[in-house]
């Protein structure tokens, strides 16, 4: 045996059961002209049925409904100790304690973009936190709820940070080498594509094979009709009943203020107790519109 060098070419042996694929061809295109033809018949001889101006007014309500419910998004305005200046420190050692956010939040509230003389609310959330490991915990039980870039960012940055934190202390190990594996043959570019042309054929062919008659499509259809509206009823009944989607977070401080111009926003969110400077790692958000803008944020962090 001698060395050579590689030549690129098609693994020919490897597929040649492609070409037992030409009977199955032919025969799906026949299903597929007479599948054309009774579609034909059936088109004339089918009536549209019409749908009912109840129905029509009942859908009209109903997106009305979900629009003004769902749509209306109130100005938000997220903090978190790794913006700059916002948080005090430098580098990976980054605090802004929760007396400090609290401030922030209402001189930042005098910046929101509404209309001054008019009366809004104000929505105040506070995610404490006396760690980066503690931090990242609370952000993602809270970011489930209500996920905000910034706050998601905030996770992120905080959960490695933890993670640099507790790994420092671990000694690392190196696996002894060389190591035995497998060739990834599905990732090879060649390979790839043509497993995915080959598998988007093969699904065709079965679908032309396996056609029906067009009845017994239209009452397959209507049958998936009627699984997709029950799935669909079972997940928004999963999204109401779901156990993270319910309880109190004792880290997760939230207030809602108002209504009032925009000092008298800041001065009633300023008022009050306030957290401790033993919270050293905190983030939060200040939602500001009217009342019909801040009713479903207010419904999801129990207020």
């Amino acid at each position: 045996m001698t060395w050579q060098p590689m030549a690129r070419q098609w693994p020919q042996q490897k597929i040649k059961w492609l070409a037992g694929l030409d009977t199955l061809k032919e025969h799906a295109a026949q299903q597929q002209r007479l599948t054309n033809l009774r579609l034909a018949k059936l088109e004339s001889t089918a009536h549209e049925l019409p749908v009912t101006s109840v129905a029509d007014d009942l859908l009209s309500k109903a997106n009305q409904s979900l629009t003004q419910h769902f749509e209306q998004a109130p100005a938000c305005l997220v903090l978190t100790p790794f913006q700059p200046g916002i948080g005090q420190g430098q580098g990976k050692h980054r605090f802004l304690s929760a007396n400090n956010l609290l401030d922030q939040l209402g001189n930042h509230l005098l910046d929101a973009q509404a209309t001054r003389h008019e009366d809004h609310y104000a929505l105040a959330i506070m995610i404490l936190a006396a760690s980066p490991a503690e931090l990242a915990t609370s952000l993602a039980t809270f970011n489930t709820l209500l996920p905000l870039l910034e706050l998601q960012r905030c996770e992120r940055r905080a959960r490695l940070l933890a993670t640099l934190e507790n790994e420092k202390w671990h000694k690392p190990v190196a696996a002894p080498l060389p190591q035995w594996g497998t060739v990834a043959l599905a990732q090879t570019p060649v390979v790839r594509e043509a497993h995915q042309a080959l598998r988007s054929q093969l699904r065709l062919m079965e679908t032309s094979v396996a056609a029906q008659p067009p009845l017994h499509a239209l009452q397959h259809l209507a049958e998936r009709k009627v699984a997709h509206q029950q799935a669909t009823e079972q997940r928004l009944a999963a999204a109401q009943g779901n156990p993270a989607n319910t309880g109190e977070v004792r880290n997760v401080q939230v207030r809602r203020v108002g209504p009032g111009n925009l000092q008298e926003l800041r001065r009633q969110l300023l008022e009050g107790d306030k957290p401790g400077h033993e919270w050293i790692m905190c983030a939060g958000a200040i939602l500001v519109g009217d009342q019909q803008a801040l009713a479903c944020v207010s419904e999801l962090v129990g207020l």
